[in-house]
């Protein structure tokens, strides 16, 4: 959503009174379909058949939570007999290294969930030279000591290796409204998914002829792919004030596409 300037005095507070009644609620889904993808136990790695685990690594630039940090969860293997678990989880940046230990005893199938603040929280910092800088190249989970009954059953065993790519910082699309920062990944996606169905419904339609097509039918089929071909060249970069119309009017859904 574009902002437009607006005069200042009592203008402004009731432009942004407006804009906040009438998008509000789509802001609040993207940024719930945007915390979905991100969400803690969504993705799981494992251990050997040991502990199965979910990272979430929390950002410091535009962090979801007013004290934010990273977590992990764990479960038990289904084929784990083990009760007792001696876990090491380690961040390396360069020569660096952050980690954290965790003791679980007398565990059972239950998810057993940790806060990480030894883990540094991720960021991104470009220089003047272009070259790209992380707050973390890796990290690691690993199982030093496993054991069942008081005895030990495993040791020193690695999960995978975790390369944070802060993708989502780089190439997701944020803003600041209303004092908060907005995830409007999910929106960026409807007016593609938009662009997709002018598109089609103008174009592709269009291209090739059906198979039931009367011989006739050629000189019409390629008028009309002729107007589609004009009227997507002028929607397709309209996207942004249709959704937003669209939004205004109740019609959010007609842009909204299933997926993971």
């Amino acid at each position: 959503m574009a902002d437009i300037a607006v005069g200042g005095g009592f203008l402004k507070p009731v432009w942004d009174w407006l804009q906040k009644k009438a998008f509000l609620e789509t802001f609040l889904w993207s940024q719930e379909r945007y915390l979905e993808w991100k969400q803690i136990g969504r993705r799981w790695g494992s251990i050997g058949n040991l502990l199965e685990y979910s990272l979430r690594l929390e950002n410091d630039v535009v962090p979801q939570e007013r004290v934010p940090l990273t977590k992990i969860i764990f479960k038990k293997h289904p084929d784990c007999a083990a009760d007792e678990f001696l876990i090491m989880i380690e961040g390396r940046r360069g020569k660096a290294k952050f980690q954290e230990r965790i003791i679980i005893k007398g565990m059972d199938d239950s998810p057993y969930y940790f806060v990480l603040p030894n883990i540094p929280l991720m960021w991104v910092t470009v220089d003047e030279e272009g070259l790209l800088y992380r707050s973390l190249d890796d990290v690691r989970v690993m199982v030093e000591e496993a054991k069942e009954n008081g005895r030990v059953i495993a040791t020193n065993k690695k999960g995978e290796i975790h390369n944070p790519t802060a993708v989502d910082l780089l190439n997701d699309d944020w803003v600041e409204k209303w004092g908060k920062w907005w995830n409007l990944r999910e929106i960026q996606h409807c007016k593609r998914h938009m662009k997709a169905v002018f598109q089609y419904k103008l174009v592709t339609v269009y291209r090739y002829p059906r198979s039931d097509e009367p011989a006739g039918n050629r000189t019409g089929r390629l008028f009309k792919l002729l107007c589609g071909l004009a009227a997507f060249s002028c929607l397709k970069h309209m996207t942004a004030p249709i959704f937003w119309v669209s939004v205004w009017i109740g019609k959010r859904r007609l842009w909204e596409e299933e997926r993971d």
